[in-house]
């Protein structure tokens, strides 16, 4: 579907997860809002890296080793 999960972030009115598909190198950010809205984010890798550069999803990558 988007690859495989790889974190996932609770905030107070979002949840966010986040999946990287290892063949084509893209990263899905799913966020589901308040009333069952949900909005998809797809970066590549480096775009995805620049944008959240300090952020414990990036940190998920050292992780499994890319």
């Amino acid at each position: 579907m988007y690859g495989d999960l790889i974190h996932t972030e609770h905030r107070i009115e979002t949840v966010s997860e986040y999946y990287f598909d290892a063949a084509l190198k893209l990263v899905t950010e799913m966020k589901n809002l308040t009333d069952n809205r949900t909005k998809l984010y797809t970066y590549s890798l480096k775009q995805f890296e620049t944008t959240y550069k300090d952020s414990r999803v990036n940190k998920c990558f050292s992780k499994i080793g890319l």
